[in-house]
């Protein structure tokens, strides 16, 4: 199945410019298995102990994640928040926390995720997105590979939301 997801450039350039600049970032599950971010060995049974783990090693990334709405997020520390004390994300245009959530688990499915991507991905992106004048930056994805493009015209993002509901 071919997905097809748009954004805003300025939204995704807030979150790929937090994760680039924060020192640490928020570990991931396989982070916590990975013996590269820890100082100490694993324990007889094979864990971690946490006191020693080193975000500072963990590289810039930004998750893409569905809960409610489906968004792209920085994984930099400390959070970028708004002012009123929620996370600053960038949704994907047409999924955001407003709208039904029906129609977001008819669009990716019913299933909560989170994809993690290295920033630097999205950062060439985006130099290339504003070379080019865009306003949008789209995320394509089918069988495995991600591609990032850019287009300055809302028709290709409106012709991609609806294939959505073919």
């Amino acid at each position: 199945m071919r997905v097809v997801l748009h954004f805003l450039v300025k939204d995704v350039l807030s979150q790929a410019s937090h994760a680039v600049q924060s020192q640490t970032h928020r570990a991931t599950q396989a982070d916590l298995s990975d013996a590269a971010f820890f100082d100490a060995e694993p324990d007889a049974n094979g864990a971690f102990n946490m006191a020693t783990i080193r975000l500072d090693r963990i590289r810039p990334r930004l998750t893409l994640a569905k809960d409610r709405g489906c968004y792209l997020v920085s994984e930099g520390l400390p959070a970028l928040m708004r002012d009123d004390r929620t996370p600053l994300v960038a949704y994907v245009l047409g999924l955001d926390h407003t709208i039904d959530q029906k129609r977001v688990d008819h669009v990716l499915g019913a299933d909560k995720f989170e994809f993690p991507f290295p920033a630097q991905m999205f950062v060439d992106a985006l130099r290339l997105a504003n070379k080019a004048h865009a306003k949008y930056l789209r995320l394509a994805s089918q069988d495995g590979q991600v591609e990032l493009t850019h287009s300055g015209k809302s028709e290709d993002h409106l012709d991609d939301i609806r294939n959505f509901n073919n």
